[in-house]
Formats: C-alpha cells, sequence, structure tokens
C-alpha cells in the first residue's frame, strides 16, 4: 500500500486541486471540471508573477471600494455569473444579486483590511486566501476578524474577474438568547 501511494502521479490534464477550502473550493472545482483544456490550449500552467501582481491590485481595490462606500466599484471585481457565500445567510449569485446584497451593506461606513497570504492557480483559475479585519466606523462599533477565498477567472480579455467569495469570522458566532421561561402559574382561590 505505502509502495502504491509512492508511486501515484498527477495527471497534467488535473485544472484544479481543492483541499479543504469548502464551497468555495467546491465551486471552483466544479466550474474547472466543465471547462475543457482544449478549449484555451494557450492558457498557462501556472500563474505567473504578473497574474500573482493582479491579484494583490484586486484584494487592495476591493479593501479600497469597501471603505469608499462605491457601489460601482463594490461590484466591479466580479464576473457576472460570480457567487459570494457569506456567512449565515444563503448564497448570493449573479451579478444582480451582488449588487442587490453591497447595495444594502453602502450605508455603512467600515474600513476593511484584506491580508492575502497564499496565491495560487493553474491556467485560467486562480485562488488566493488570507486574513480580514472589519471595522465598522467610528472604531467604537462592530469589529471581526477572519479569513477569506477567493477564486479568480481569466476572462476571453485576459483580465482576472472573481467568480467565487466566502469568509468567516475567527469567533465563533454569539449564542442564541436563553429561552424565556413562562411564567408559573399560581394556584386560584
Amino acid at each position: 500500500m505505502a509502495a502504491e501511494r509512492e508511486n501515484q502521479r498527477w495527471n497534467a490534464e488535473v485544472d484544479v486541486i481543492v483541499v479543504g477550502f469548502g464551497g468555495a473550493g467546491a465551486c471552483a472545482a466544479l466550474e474547472a471540471a466543465e471547462r475543457d483544456p482544449a478549449d484555451d490550449p494557450a492558457a498557462p500552467l501556472h500563474v505567473t508573477d504578473a497574474d500573482m501582481t493582479a491579484a494583490r491590485q484586486m484584494t487592495a481595490a476591493m479593501s479600497a471600494a469597501t471603505a469608499s462606500g462605491n457601489l460601482d466599484s463594490l461590484v466591479a471585481p466580479y464576473a457576472a455569473d460570480a457567487m459570494i457565500m457569506p456567512p449565515g445567510m444563503p448564497m448570493v449569485k449573479g451579478a444582480d444579486q451582488i449588487r442587490q446584497f453591497y447595495k444594502g451593506m453602502t450605508s455603512v461606513k467600515v474600513n476593511l483590511q484584506l491580508t492575502q497570504e497564499t496565491a495560487d492557480g493553474s491556467g485560467n483559475f486562480m485562488y488566493t486566501s488570507g486574513k480580514y479585519h472589519y471595522q465598522e466606523l467610528p472604531p467604537s462599533t462592530a469589529s471581526e476578524d477572519g479569513k477569506y477565498l477567493l477564486v479568480f477567472r481569466r476572462g476571453a480579455d485576459a483580465n482576472w474577474k472573481v467568480v467565487a467569495e466566502s469568509w468567516s469570522a475567527n469567533a465563533p458566532p454569539a449564542p442564541p438568547p436563553a429561552p424565556v421561561k413562562p411564567a408559573a402559574k399560581g394556584r386560584r382561590r
């Protein structure tokens, strides 16, 4: 058995390997599985330094757009068929739903710091992951630290767009309030 594992080799036709990234990773794998590598034989096997730079620039632009509250800037990085998987909420899918999702958030002033820790990919797909700090302004209000995952797809115009996004807080969710006990009924005389 151990000898079999040592002799295993990766097939060059594998588009994406996804390990432990939950819904966003699964969606990226499904999207990659639907695409035939023959559709774009010129696609590079690995992302380049320029691709990594583009990912860092997009991540920085997403932080700035969140701080500005500008709706057009908030939705600009997403592909028309993108999906967002926010914690504790249903999936948001497609340009119209993503616009509505962010429209509801533009009334709150926030500072969002995204710190990219990893970036990798193959062909026309790339992912980045890292940590975030979210702070509503003024600073005395809500804040949160967590991690995020972004999946990008390179379009026919060679530009990268976000096709999947997911994040979650490092702290567990607050417990639900304790149930209210009904008042004890006394004896009537």
